[in-house]
């Protein structure tokens, strides 16, 4: 039978970088948001300001889709790292040296 082996410090290290780019992903929406403010200064009615709306509602959808993705992603990880430490401490008091 085969061993695994885990690279804990390496998953952990993934999942900071799933959180990093969450962050990332907040700051990038939030400059989004503050540029369509400014455009939709532009426009007071009509279908350019309807057609503007429409967008900036799917950037929202789209935002919020990919910040809930990558969150889970890193809840999953993070579990997946318990889990595996885990069984290796279960592992390593029954078969211990």
């Amino acid at each position: 039978m085969g061993h695994m082996k885990y690279d804990f410090a390496g998953m952990d290290d993934g999942v900071l970088g799933i959180n990093e780019a969450t962050g990332k992903l907040v700051q990038i929406e939030s400059d989004i948001k503050t540029a369509m403010v400014k455009l939709r200064g532009a426009w007071r009615e009509g279908t350019d300001l309807e057609a503007c709306n429409q967008y900036q509602n799917a950037w929202d959808q789209i935002f919020a889709d990919v910040h809930l993705a990558l969150k889970g992603l890193g809840n999953v990880m993070s579990v997946a790292i318990e889990n595996g430490q885990e069984v290796q401490r279960v592992n390593t008091s029954m078969f211990p040296g």
